[in-house]
């Protein structure tokens, strides 16, 4: 549909991830950089009020680069599509997309968005055996931010207990959002910046998402296609990293 969509000139929103895997995701950059159109992504939580102001507060000159980054996602596969058998979900297909390196790829994308470029270091693990799934349910992994420090990422679908947060720290000092109540907190010179954002509203983060992908203009919180494969890209070296070892 897209390289139809693509020479007719019509931009496209593509739900996230933007492809499974490296090399489809370059066709479709290929394309939409020929069209010269300002396709987009899907990746909603960068709409998010409370991400969006982590994103002022890291542009600050003061503020520095951070020393070391964190990021955690972790919730159960069948708490996600009630009425849905999770062996029976997308989210298990590896034909589809599935597994918890794609399907939780919010993280990847916003940490980029945040921070810039992220260079892969270290794979801890991966595993598949907490939901018998035929993809990834859980894994663990490190990256090289710009400014020379770490993001470290904890990403499973096969955990009954529900967390969602990013931690920056820069010495002993840190900022923390946590993204299931909307709070960001903050320690020493950082503690200016606690507010309450309230819980993520899927539907206003949506319907954001789709105002500032109608009006055609640029917006720092729009994921383009280039951003899309970034993404991509980084999954498919963790992936990758794991089996050389």
């Amino acid at each position: 549909h897209f390289s139809v969509l693509s020479e007719l000139n019509i931009r496209c929103l593509i739900e996230k991830p933007l492809t499974a895997d490296t090399s489809t995701s370059e066709q479709l950059l290929k394309l939409s950089s020929k069209a010269a159109l300002r396709d987009q992504v899907g990746y909603v939580l960068r709409h998010a009020p409370s991400l969006k102001r982590v994103y002022e507060i890291l542009r600050r000159e003061e503020i520095g680069e951070p020393d070391r980054v964190l990021l955690r996602n972790w919730s159960h596969l069948s708490d996600w599509r009630p009425g849905t058998k999770p062996l029976a979900s997308v989210s298990a297909r590896k034909s589809l997309g599935g597994g918890v390196l794609l399907e939780m790829s919010h993280e990847i994308d916003y940490a980029s968005w945040l921070f810039g470029e992220l260079r892969l270091d270290r794979v801890a693990h991966i595993a598949k055996d907490s939901l018998g799934l035929a993809v990834e349910d859980t894994v663990g992994f490190s990256c090289q931010l710009p400014g020379g420090g770490t993001a470290e990422f904890e990403l499973s679908m096969g955990t009954r207990r529900k967390e969602r947060w990013l931690r920056v720290e820069w010495g002993t000092e840190h900022l923390q959002l946590d993204l299931i109540h909307g709070r960001l907190r903050g320690t020493g010179e950082f503690r200016q910046f606690d507010h309450d954002y309230g819980p993520l509203d899927s539907r206003w983060l949506f319907r954001q998402q789709m105002k500032c992908f109608v009006s055609g203009e640029t917006n720092l919180s729009n994921a383009s296609l280039t951003d899309g494969y970034g993404v991509v890209r980084l999954v498919d070296a963790v992936k990758n990293h794991r089996r050389a070892i």
